[in-house]
């Protein structure tokens, strides 16, 4: 069975949750199930500093990608 969307939640702050069924059927009766859990975090105009050494924009960083959204995801199996 391929991922199958089955719920999106909005959150508060504007970002979202996407919800995915990936449960595969194995023999007989039995069932993989595995549910994934997946969230697109934007990236922001932030610098990190560590103790006075060299700032490193996090967005030049980000900017090697083709796109300022670092994806986040959860998976959980039984």
């Amino acid at each position: 069975m391929k991922e199958k969307l089955i719920k999106t939640m909005d959150l508060k702050n504007s970002m979202y949750l996407k919800f995915y069924d990936n449960s595969k059927k194995l023999a007989g009766d039995r069932w993989l199930v595995s549910l994934i859990v997946r969230m697109e975090i934007p990236v922001a105009e932030v610098s990190i500093n560590d103790e006075g050494k060299s700032m490193v924009s996090v967005v030049s960083i980000v900017s090697l990608f083709s796109n300022p959204v670092l994806p986040s995801m959860a998976k959980n199996r039984r």
